[in-house]
């Protein structure tokens, strides 16, 4: 079963990638202790092989993903949605629709993402308890979002 251990290597080949998940899972652990009580959230955009980050998961990482697609990636590889921050500009009306369905903390960029935001989910962004952090509050373990005049009281959402 699998190559002798040289062979592939003496011949032209596609790149071959090996990640040691052990090292991957322990890196995880010292920055998740150095930085508490802070998050560490993993940047799927650096690396969205299914297998690290289910193993990121298991550990219960958080993610930090900028499209539709790292966002089903990590909840596929059953990462918490509640531990997944969906930050980005452009984002598409679908790639909204999965955000708001699935419960994953969004950073709504403009007045049309929340409008589009509470299409799916009537009030959304409005009123204590809708996961919505204003430009005035926030809670102690997070950074606080400004929002533009216009999109007032809108930032990080849930």
């Amino acid at each position: 079963m699998g190559w002798p251990s040289t062979s592939w290597l003496q011949r032209p080949a596609p790149p071959v990638y090996l990640y040691v998940l052990d090292a991957v899972e322990a890196a995880y652990r010292r920055l998740r202790s150095a930085f508490r009580p802070g998050r560490v959230l993993y940047s799927v955009k650096a690396n969205g092989n299914l297998a690290l980050l289910r193993r990121l998961a298991a550990i219960g990482a958080g993610f930090d993903v900028v499209s539709g697609g790292e966002l089903l990636r990590v909840l596929r590889a059953g990462g918490r949605p509640d531990q997944t921050v969906f930050a980005g500009v452009g984002k598409t009306a679908q790639e909204l629709a999965v955000a708001v369905r699935s419960g994953v903390v969004l950073h709504v960029e403009s007045a049309d993402e929340l409008a589009a935001c509470r299409r799916w989910r009537p009030g959304w962004g409005r009123g204590s308890g809708s996961g919505c952090g204003s430009t005035r509050t926030w809670k102690p373990d997070s950074i606080p979002i400004f929002a533009p005049a216009t999109t007032r009281p809108s930032s990080a959402c849930r």
